[in-house]
């Protein structure tokens, strides 16, 4: 057996943990996108074949869309306010964390903050 045989390329990237690991996501998101298609899809054909005018359709359709647009743009603005907050907060304790820790290196009890940086102070 000889070295070239020993050394496969899937074999070394599993051993140094750098393979390609499949997590939950990788599956559940095409899946629903695939099925949000289909109903789009659905949704569609069931409104054309449904009996009504062609105003009646239309003006449904048009509604529809911008009921459609309006859940979207609220869902976006409440992600991106959440995550916001978020990279707020956690700015907030790196540098609380910071100067905790140049506190403590100045030689401050371990935890304390000084009182200009103390929130509750």
């Amino acid at each position: 057996m000889n070295l070239a045989d020993r050394l496969d390329r899937e074999r070394i990237i599993h051993q140094l943990g750098l393979d390609r690991q499949i997590t939950t996501m990788d599956t559940v998101l095409p899946a629903l996108g695939i099925f949000s298609a289909g109903l789009l899809v659905g949704v569609g054909i069931g409104l054309m074949i449904a009996p009504k005018s062609g105003r009646e359709l239309r003006s449904d359709i048009n509604r529809n869309v911008h009921e459609f647009s309006d859940r979207t743009q609220h869902m976006v603005q409440d992600a991106a306010n959440r995550t916001q907050h978020f990279v707020q907060d956690a700015a907030t304790r790196a540098r609380q964390r910071l100067t905790r820790q140049e506190a403590e290196a100045a030689g401050a009890p371990a935890g304390e903050l000084p009182a200009d940086e103390n929130p509750y102070a």
